[in-house]
């Protein structure tokens, strides 16, 4: 409990508010109930279980002999429950105001998951180590909380603490109380990590009629800064005109500087299959960043296909015949932690009888074979294409029985298939999105070291079998 804060409760709503919170163990009874904790009867109860009560959970109003305790929130993790009383700022808030325009429930929610992330750290087997976390919870909560309100909810903070980063120095200025930890030793270094996700629907259809080729990237730009103070730091940002980015609040003001030629930004239907230049744009961010790892931006935008190809599928009475063409895309580094196809044969039984001929890589029949397995290591070759020729026997299909434990498009029958593409990339973007290391300033001045990662995964990235059909979403009709 907080004196400070029930203070101002009574402060702010007047005579109303003079009793005294009740004592914590009728908080936890009533919570209990409220729960349905220890209910020992399913029949129905018209107080918990009829229409006219209206669930609000977490949010909790509890009644105690005719006065009403207001918002409070209880959530149940792992044998624990958090509980939360809090503050409402204004008289005009009632249980009837939506809970999203009430910033107190906001924040309390968002402290007690924090908690919640904080405790799922030690076994939940082990009481002593569990109550020895909680204790040091207890600490942590005087100093992010010094008088009732949060300073800082985050994790991140809470675990600086606790791995032994305290102020216990003098620092060279002030700290600013919502940035406990602005003193404590760095590393003076800066890490970005551009990570980056790529979706693709592949069709082949040579009309460009009814299928287009469709290629989408999204991702986030991590930022680390493990730096001194509370600087303001600076850097030259660059991404492809047609990539839509949504800063962190940290950011402070941005000067955007397109060279693209007229009708090159915002480009919503390019040609994937032909090579488009285009011009980046140049960003100029200036933003304060939070002690702990965040998101600086998140990107989402139409991009060329990192790889292109063509799969065809045909089928003569119980023989299927496959091939696939794959070429990698220019720009596109040759380096790979992983690449491997995936071919399923839906609605089909086991593969009996199998012949390959491929130009390159491995390929190999899944444990369960229902589908082929292409694994072409860690780069392509020097011409960047590769083609897999295949002859399958497959056995009868599977019987209904057997049907009803497998998962399978039910629309994948026949012809109506395709393959999948699954690799990650290092030090590769298609979003064109790139940090300069020399254009990073800081004020106060300093020079920090500059760490910047890159990660391009493929998300649902499919090339569907150009002989059948391809499930396909159409925008609506205006």
């Amino acid at each position: 409990k907080y004196p400070t804060v029930e203070r101002r409760h009574h402060l702010i709503h007047g005579r109303k508010s003079n009793h005294e919170l009740p004592d914590d163990n009728h908080v936890i009874k009533s919570v209990f109930e409220k729960l349905q904790i220890g209910r020992k009867t399913e029949e129905f109860m018209e107080e918990y279980d009829g229409c006219q009560q209206s669930k609000g959970e977490p949010v909790l109003k509890l009644d105690f002999n005719g006065e009403i305790l207001w918002p409070v929130i209880a959530i149940q993790k792992f044998n624990l429950i958090f509980i939360c009383v809090c503050l409402v700022e204004k008289k005009e808030f009632d249980s009837n105001t939506p809970l999203v325009e009430i910033p107190a429930i906001s924040i309390g929610y968002a402290l007690i998951h924090n908690m919640i992330e904080f405790l799922e750290l030690v076994p939940t087997d082990s009481n002593a180590q569990l109550a020895s976390q909680i204790q040091e919870l207890g600490i942590l909560l005087k100093i992010l909380m010094p008088f009732g309100s949060p300073s800082d909810t985050n994790f991140s903070v809470m675990k600086s603490f606790l791995l032994g980063k305290d102020i216990g120095w003098l620092p060279k200025y002030r700290l600013s109380a919502w940035r406990p930890l602005a003193g404590s030793k760095t590393r003076n270094q800066l890490h970005f990590t551009i990570r980056e996700q790529v979706n693709a629907a592949i069709y082949n259809d040579s009309e460009k009629t009814v299928y287009k080729d469709m290629c989408r990237v999204y991702g986030t730009v991590s930022c680390k800064a493990d730096i001194e103070g509370v600087p303001e730091v600076s850097l030259n940002f660059f991404s492809k005109p047609n990539i839509h980015i949504a800063f962190h609040p940290c950011l402070q003001w941005v000067d955007i500087t397109s060279n693209g030629r007229s009708g090159s930004v915002g480009d919503s239907s390019p040609d994937f299959y032909r090579t488009v230049e285009q011009v980046p744009v140049s960003r100029t961010v200036c933003f304060t960043p939070p002690h702990e790892m965040f998101p600086l931006c998140h990107m989402n935008g139409d991009s060329q296909l990192p790889v292109k190809g063509v799969y065809q599928l045909k089928t003569e009475r119980e023989v299927t015949h496959v091939q696939i063409q794959l070429q990698l895309s220019e720009g596109v580094k040759n380096s790979f932690e992983y690449f491997e196809i995936h071919i399923p044969f839906f609605h089909s039984g086991p593969i009996n009888k199998w012949d390959f001929a491929n130009t390159w890589g491995t390929v190999l029949v899944s444990p369960e074979k229902r589908k082929l397995v292409w694994s072409l290591g860690q780069r392509f070759p020097k011409s960047l294409k590769i083609s897999l020729n295949a002859t399958v026997l497959l056995a009868e299909a599977a019987t209904t029985s057997e049907r009803s434990n497998l998962k399978e498009n039910p629309f994948c029958h026949g012809l109506n298939t395709y393959i999948q593409i699954f690799f990650k990339s290092t030090n590769t973007s298609v979003s064109g999105i790139t940090i300069d290391p020399k254009s990073i300033k800081l004020n106060p001045s300093s020079s920090p070291k500059v760490h910047v990662v890159k990660d391009l995964v493929s998300s649902d990235y499919k090339i569907w079998n150009s002989h059948g059909d391809a499930l396909v979403a159409f925008p609506p009709t205006l």
